[in-house]
């Protein structure tokens, strides 16, 4: 290294000699150096710059340089020019070309030379203090020089200096200096794992090896690629690991031709789960529900959380189905046992709950060859199992995905419907039966479309009410028929009461109680003008909390109706402890009446049972004159159907109310003013 760093320092104060010592050539600090001009010295001979003694000494070092092709040095020499003396150090090279040998004498000055000494001494002393590896590498992988942190490292694998390295190294110590160029290679040696470059120099025929310690870096980029490609609560691949693993089961299964089976899997009511029990407990069944899902696959089939509570399962290699129908089956009889949550996390006593699961199916290639879609097949097969009654699994059709797709379309017009005011309300009178007037409506919204025309309620109510969009919709409902009640109370003068309907997601809502209020404050309509109808399967859900919130309603003077009484599964013992108003019979049990024995003991029941607990009865779905003598006679209070109106727009309802709130026993069936009100 002091060689070339001594040639490459001094290369301006170079003169070449032949070898009778004549002057041949000058570098271009010569002439400064020595304080003569360089045309001065060019073709002098250059043992006339010494003494006598000193002279012999130049002679015989020149000799030694051509005969011994050795580099030479005098130091500390005395050169005598122009009666000037100027103290150097000399060093010979013997330099060999076409015309013949050359003898390059380099010229330093003392002061200089110490400088370039030091120099030397600190560029030298870099590598070995170098925290990383530099080894010298000879054109036969002989261990030429070895700094410290290298020397440490050969002493654990048991390697000296002039030990030649293995045979792998010296192919590609061979490899770069044939080219001249570098190479790296990866090496773990025992935990370590170091990332080794080789460096040709030509000029000396060697290979500088220079190793970097890369333990950290490596363990760095696997974490990183833990965090890409893994689930960190599971540990299961996630949705990016899930999507290459089956793009190389799509290229495999091609060549192979194999089926491949995509499954999309949704906890049936996680929420509900991780609400009631907190997000630890939560996990803890995401985690349990994972090894379930583990146990009914295979080692070579695929295993992945895709988001939230749904997962995805890749089953491959298979020539037909019969393999995934086990499957299927083996997942839910997994399903059947209960879950242990532990709501406590200080306690060790558990809470067994039983927890299902939606599953659905696409195949490869029968459903598609590209991924995005067979993952999205399985995906809408599932949401049909959802929309079916959940804790099943469903086989992809593509008459599902044109379902899917018109729902989709449907999802996107209903976001904007209320933007663009395309909703609006319809009214049904409610008959006091007794007194043969109209005491009170009920308000059911209408949806009407530039292109889909006027959209059926259960067609769109079902889909706000998946997608959330239920809560904004159905405040709108509650603003507007309460406003519009009070502005046709003081149109007609009339007491009348209005009836909304609270769908499951609204009577959950925490922020119930406040919209209610905001309605009511906003329209000037008395609480107990208001009442809201609700199912007896929403009550049933979680008794504590509908108690509660049913008892805040109430203190505000608001009346509270269950709706299709007859069609869930209450109990009648929580029915009996709730703050209620009126029971409504669903139009189930009407329609048949008085022909049907069974559903009329049925009415008779529902009436008396309501009595007994102090409630009005209203009749839904009252058609025929048959019916209301049946249900008078019985001593129902309310009907409602299309025997007195259909639902109709407020403006309709309004003049139905001005001149026609008094009704003859029997008159009214269908054919004479109503049936024009119904026909506008």
């Amino acid at each position: 290294m002091e060689e070339i760093v001594l040639i490459e320092d001094i290369d301006n104060y170079r003169i070449l000699i032949n070898k009778s010592g004549d002057i041949i050539g000058v570098g271009t600090g010569v002439g400064e150096l020595l304080a003569v001009p360089t045309a001065d010295i060019l073709g002098d001979s250059f043992f006339s710059f010494f003494s006598e003694s000193e002279q012999i000494k130049v002679e015989e070092i020149l000799k030694k340089v051509i005969v011994d092709n050795h580099n030479e040095k005098l130091e500390k020499v005395t050169i005598n020019i122009n009666q000037q003396k100027k103290k150097v150090d000399l060093k010979f090279n013997l330099i060999k070309e076409e015309e013949g040998e050359i003898i390059e004498v380099c010229l330093i000055k003392s002061k200089e030379r110490q400088k370039v000494k030091t120099k030397t001494e600190i560029l030298a002393a870099l590598p070995d203090k170098s925290p990383n590896p530099v080894i010298q590498l000879d054109h036969d992988g002989t261990i030429l020089y070895a700094n410290q942190a290298s020397r440490e490292l050969m002493q654990e694998l048991g390697v000296s200096k002039n030990d030649k390295v293995p045979k792998e190294y010296q192919e590609i110590v061979d490899e770069v200096l044939a080219t001249n160029g570098s190479r790296e290679i990866t090496v773990q040696l025992g935990e370590e794992i170091y990332l080794f470059s080789f460096a040709a120099y030509t000029k000396h025929e060697c290979v500088y090896l220079y190793g970097q310690d890369i333990t950290g870096l490596k363990q760095a980029n696997k974490h990183i690629e833990q965090l890409v490609n893994y689930d960190l609560l599971s540990g299961l691949p996630n949705r990016n690991l899930f999507i290459d693993r089956l793009e190389r089961l799509i290229i495999k299964a091609k060549e192979a031709d194999e089926l491949i089976a995509v499954l999309f899997a949704d906890i049936d009511d996680f929420k509900k789960i991780n609400d009631t029990f907190g997000h630890q407990a939560g996990d803890k069944l995401l985690t349990d529900t994972a090894n379930k899902l583990e146990e009914c696959i295979t080692e070579s089939d695929t295993l992945a959380r895709l988001s939230g509570d749904q997962f995805g399962i890749l089953i491959n290699g298979m020539n037909d189905i019969t393999r995934l129908n086990q499957i299927l089956e083996d997942i839910m009889d997994e399903f059947k046992e209960p879950f242990t949550v532990y709501p406590d996390p200080f306690c060790d006593q558990g809470k067994e709950v039983f927890v299902s699961v939606s599953m659905g199916v696409s195949l490869y290639p029968q459903d598609s060859t590209e991924v995005e879609q067979l993952i999205k097949n399985a995906e809408v097969a599932m949401h049909k199992v959802k929309q079916a009654g959940k804790n099943n699994y469903r086989f992809f059709s593509q008459e599902m995905n044109e379902s899917f797709l018109q729902e989709l379309e449907l999802e996107a017009k209903l976001r904007r419907a209320l933007d663009r005011k395309e909703f609006i309300l319809y009214y049904q009178p409610q008959i006091d039966i007794q007194e043969n007037t109209v005491d009170g409506v009920e308000a059911l919204i209408r949806w009407d479309n530039d292109e889909l025309g006027l959209v059926s309620p259960g067609q769109f109510i079902p889909l706000a009410e998946r997608t959330g969009l239920i809560l904004e919709i159905g405040n709108w409902v509650l603003q507007r028929a309460c406003c519009e009640t009070k502005f046709m109370q003081e149109k007609t003068g009339m007491d009348l009461e209005i009836a909304v309907n609270l769908s499951p997601r609204q009577f959950k809502d925490k922020e119930l109680i406040d919209k209610v209020d905001n309605a009511l404050d906003q329209s000037g309509l008395a609480p107990h003008y208001l009442t809201l109808e609700i199912t007896e399967s929403i009550i049933m859900e979680d008794i504590d909390q509908s108690i509660e919130t049913l008892m805040q309603l109430k203190e505000r003077g608001i009346n509270i109706s269950v709706d299709d009484f007859g069609t869930g599964y209450s109990s009648l013992n929580y029915l009996s402890t709730y703050p209620l108003d009126e029971l409504k019979i669903d139009r189930s049990f009407i329609m048949d009446i008085p022909a049907d024995e069974e559903k009329v003991s049925i009415s008779k029941a529902v009436i008396n049972l309501a009595h007994a607990l102090n409630l009005t009865v209203t009749a839904e779905g009252v058609e025929e004159y048959e019916q209301i003598k049946f249900l008078k006679e019985n001593e129902c209070e309310r009907l409602q159907g299309y025997y007195y109106s259909k639902p109709v727009p407020r403006d309709s309802m309004l003049h139905f109310l001005e001149y026609k709130n008094n009704f003859e026993e029997g008159k009214y069936d269908g054919t004479g003013y109503l049936a024009g009100i119904n026909s506008r």
